[in-house]
């Protein structure tokens, strides 16, 4: 096809939204069937482009553009259709798993750009031309719902299925209702608070050497009176939006350390402990996050160095992030990088934050157990890569979403120090911890 100058992305020279949908709609005109579309997705690019500069960003868009047409020259067009979003479409492809599996292994390789070492990771919706997709131009929507499903289960790759319209549009009302009513009433946060309708669940971390246990994640849940639960992946966002975060970020500070002061002692005498996540939007005003957790220890007398609080690599780049985490850490507190190598992973974080500990997130776990061999050996070789490079800084390393023994026990072999899954326990009740505590068994 003739391409105009308006349907190409000028960064990259890919075709860019415009001349995709001129060639989907192409193929439909010359009668062409058996396509498959793939609609991508860097994971939280954007915060790439808002703490390292738009010129890194520019640069890595570019980076992968290019080794998108070296991994996939069997794609009939290879588009930028905006931002952070590429399309690669193809013609009488039958390995749809392997293409995804090349996906997900090209943008694990790291960049190095302008002396940054970045490691990306995509999601992906998949939609292939049958009974329900019949046009090419049905194509790109089809994908793109596809990969909103993807993103919204935390999964790497969905394929579209006709039910996921309706899904969608249910979705889209559920968020729509829940955004009005917290815009226009933010005292509903105030009243959710005072009426018990959030609440938090605890889920156990077990230290790998000696079995014992050796803290909680608090995890904030809400059961809202009129539509039920809410994901927290739903209201979280939205509260950080309307910026009430802080109010819950406050709250679940005040409560999980307080409920940890009550906590009975293990077996042994110890102690346990308790990591509380931090959002990137309780460091826009220090001193609240500051004297937040300040009272709650004045008030509770609990041991500051029980306190475990856990930052994201999205957040990683806030102006007052650095200074306002070794004031915790005067303070006794533990700080901890979650979900390390989930987005984008940044070498300046572990050499510049005062960190205690970086969590691996569960996504490197999953296919440690594959009947591929290639596949298990790959993210084994990323998970002892991510591993040594926690001892290199001296930051003791926790496995997320270990489920079975085989993963805890190849993990605590290349050296995770504490672990955390559901191979021990769901996230529990507040009401549940004290007697889990008192029946635990050590290596259980």
């Amino acid at each position: 096809m003739d391409i105009a100058e308006n349907q190409r992305d000028p960064l990259t020279g890919l075709l860019n939204r415009l001349g995709l949908e001129a060639a989907l709609q192409e193929f439909d005109t010359l009668g062409r069937r058996g396509l498959t579309l793939f609609s991508v997705q860097i994971a939280r690019f954007g915060h790439i482009n808002s703490s390292l500069g738009g010129e890194i960003a520019d640069r890595i868009i570019t980076l992968t553009a290019r080794r998108l047409q070296k991994t996939f020259p069997n794609a009939l067009h290879i588009a930028r259709t905006h931002g952070d979003h590429f399309c690669l479409l193809f013609e009488g492809l039958d390995a749809v798993e392997e293409t995804i599996e090349r996906l997900d292994d090209f943008t694990r390789r790291p960049f190095a750009v302008l002396g940054e070492i970045i490691v990306l990771s995509v999601r992906s919706g998949v939609a292939r031309m049958d009974d329900s997709l019949r046009s090419a131009g049905m194509l790109l929507h089809g994908s793109e719902t596809a990969l909103q499903v993807a993103k919204e289960t935390k999964t790497r790759a969905s394929f579209y299925k006709p039910e996921m319209e309706e899904q969608a549009r249910q979705a889209h009302r559920f968020e729509n209702d829940l955004r009005v009513s917290i815009v226009h009433n933010h005292a509903d946060l105030h009243r959710a608070l005072a009426n018990d309708e959030f609440q938090i669940h605890y889920q156990p971390i077990i230290d790998c050497d000696t079995g014992q246990l050796y803290a909680f994640e608090a995890l904030m849940r809400w059961s809202h009176p009129t539509n039920g639960p809410v994901r927290p992946d739903l209201f979280i966002p939205l509260a950080e939006q309307i910026q009430v975060m802080h109010i819950l970020g406050s709250w679940v500070i005040q409560k999980a350390i307080a409920d940890a002061a009550t906590w009975p002692p293990r077996a042994d005498g110890q102690a346990v402990g308790v990591s509380i996540n931090i959002s990137a939007c309780q460091f826009i005003e220090p001193a609240i996050l500051l004297d937040t957790v300040s009272r709650a220890l004045d008030q509770t007398k609990l041991d500051p160095a029980l306190v475990k609080l856990e930052i994201t690599e999205s957040s990683a780049f806030v102006d007052t992030m650095s200074e306002t985490l070794q004031r915790l850490k005067d303070m006794g507190c533990r700080i901890a990088l979650d979900d390390f190598g989930k987005g984008y992973s940044c070498l300046t974080q572990l050499h510049e934050l005062p960190l205690d500990y970086m969590k691996l997130d569960r996504s490197f776990l999953k296919d440690l157990e594959s009947e591929d061999p290639a596949k298990a050996m790959r993210s084994r070789k990323l998970i002892q890569a991510i591993l040594a490079l926690s001892g290199t800084f001296d930051i003791a390393a926790i496995a997320e979403g270990v489920e079975t023994r085989q993963q805890l026990d190849e993990v605590r072999q290349m050296g995770a120090k504490l672990v955390q899954g559901f191979l021990y326990s769901r996230a529990r009740p507040a009401s549940e911890i004290p007697d889990y505590i008192k029946n635990f068994v050590p290596g259980s």
